[in-house]
């Protein structure tokens, strides 16, 4: 249902027009599609242009990439004319700076989406507590999990070391060809596998060990990507990278980071080969590696953007969870997103996910370039 009191034509007249242009507030008139009809002072203000030079360009200019997703569900949720609940985006503002804003819309009977927004960039509360709270829930949840990880890794560990000695022995001292040797084989190869299993929970459970040290971000993912770029050739995938010149050092574990990179793109590789088969111009995936300022603080923020099937909304909340996996059985531990959760989280950093069905999924990881333990300057 239209919102009622919107103007026709997407015009603002009077008493109305001189408050829309010089209220403190962001407000926008955008089309369906996101462009921009009619900004104030402050929205224009915000991106460094005038107003009348806002006119015509697309949000989508704007808002980081790894929120964009977000941008398109609250477009699609307004597009049905109901108020939207707050949703919050990161916006490049003039310098380059990055501000985080909270933003509601309405679709309007003239047509159009009039959209409101406040700066929250210095007013942390004025986030969500929920998401707060929910990103507390998953960290207690990790640290409680990976203890009992750790544990059962290493009770299962001795046992599973005898059985591969004694499967060994057996094909040592077994006949050629006979059955014994071939079951044993067999034996090694399952305990292997299971090895491999251990080996994943106590990285799970142990994400804090190393020492930090300063880092290119643009080598640590360089040095992930090229072993991923094979891979891609022959899965017939097209990887996309825009990585940001001058980007600080950041203060990191460098093999972990490239553990989770590798983790989102191979995923992201996984999740295009389950929607396309063979070449296909949907099968990319898009890297970003751009600067990032909060609280006058410097951040880097790595994105990985796919044209998959994306993710049900109902499971998003359950992405990161150990052992929980939208692959095939047997195609996955249901471990690599909670490890590099855990990972990016000990880096003082954020994993977030944005996605739908149809729509993809653009993972987005963002780390401080100094985080809490590294040494000072």
């Amino acid at each position: 249902m239209a919102a009622e009191g919107c103007n026709q034509g997407s015009e603002v007249h009077g008493d109305v027009a001189r408050f829309f242009d010089t209220a403190p507030g962001i407000f926008l008139i955008l089309s369906l599609d996101g462009i921009v009809l009619r900004a104030n002072r402050t929205a224009a203000d915000l991106v460094g242009l005038q107003p009348e030079e806002f006119l015509g360009r697309s949000v989508t200019e704007f808002v980081q990439e790894c929120d964009l997703p977000a941008l398109y569900r609250a477009r699609d949720d307004v597009s049905y004319g109901s108020m939207t609940s707050p949703v919050v985006l990161n916006a490049t503002s003039a310098g380059g700076a990055v501000r985080t804003i909270s933003w509601v819309g309405s679709l309007c009977n003239d047509g159009a989406l009039y959209v409101v927004g406040t700066d929250i960039t210095t007013n942390p509360e004025y986030v969500s507590r929920d998401s707060v709270d929910a990103q507390m829930r998953q960290a207690q949840k990790l640290e409680s999990i990976g203890t009992l990880a750790s544990g059962v890794a290493h009770e299962i560990n001795n046992p599973l070391n005898s059985i591969l000695n004694y499967a060994q022995l057996i094909i040592d001292d077994a006949p050629a060809g006979a059955d014994a040797a071939e079951f044993a084989g067999e034996i090694i190869t399952e305990s292997s596998r299971l090895a491999k299993l251990v080996r994943n929970l106590l990285t799970f459970a142990r994400t804090d060990a190393g020492d930090l040290i300063p880092a290119s971000p643009a080598d640590v993912l360089e040095s992930a990507l090229s072993l991923t770029r094979a891979s891609m050739r022959r899965d017939m995938i097209t990887l996309e990278e825009e990585v940001e010149e001058w980007l600080p050092e950041i203060w990191c574990r460098p093999q972990q980071i490239q553990q989770v990179i590798l983790n989102l793109v191979l995923n992201a590789r996984d999740a295009l080969n389950e929607q396309f088969t063979g070449r296909d111009p949907g099968k990319r995936i898009r890297v970003t590696l751009k600067s990032d300022e909060r609280d006058g603080a410097q951040w880097v923020a790595l994105t990985v953007t796919d044209q998959g099937a994306g993710v049900p909304d109902a499971l998003t909340d359950r992405i990161f969870g150990p052992f929980f996996s939208t692959k095939p059985a047997g195609m996955g531990t249901g471990l690599g997103l909670s490890i590099s959760y855990g990972i990016v989280r000990d880096h003082g950093g954020t994993l977030t996910l944005q996605s739908g069905p149809g729509r993809g999924a653009s993972f987005c990881v963002r780390l401080p370039v100094r985080p809490e333990g590294a040494p000072e300057e």
